[in-house]
């Protein structure tokens, strides 16, 4: 049996959603702020994407969350196919496409906004 955390304050901003409870602030986003923002998304991730599935097409149109839930046929001492290495064909093919190139120096350059000593408490903190 798990305790309940007896100081927590439980008022009506008090709120539990999967298996979290937390206090509702005016940080928050409200339900319609949230509401564009799950019609927005990565354009520049979208457009490498494309761009990789022309160099690499995937096996098949499924999600791969969907294809393990296919009975497959056991073949003994078999090794399963190597998937589709995304990071590997983005870095190989960088240089090849616009897109791709932006992608891969948006995710290997470090912004100006980080602050290398607060990760490093941060760090301290967490080996603590």
């Amino acid at each position: 049996m798990a305790w309940s955390n007896l100081f927590a304050c439980k008022n009506e901003d008090t709120r539990h959603a999967w298996g979290y409870t937390f206090q509702w602030t005016p940080n928050h986003l409200t339900k319609e702020q949230m509401h564009p923002l799950k019609h927005s998304y990565d354009v520049l991730g979208e457009d490498a994407l494309n761009a990789l599935d022309r160099i690499s097409p995937p096996d098949s149109n499924e999600l791969p969350r969907n294809q393990r839930r296919r009975p497959t046929k056991e073949v003994p001492d078999a090794s399963p196919p190597p998937g589709r290495d995304l990071y590997t064909l983005l870095r190989d093919h960088a240089s090849e496409d616009p897109k791709l190139e932006a992608l891969w120096n948006e995710v290997n350059n470090v912004p100006v906004w980080v602050d290398w000593q607060q990760i490093a408490r941060g760090q301290d903190v967490f080996y603590r």
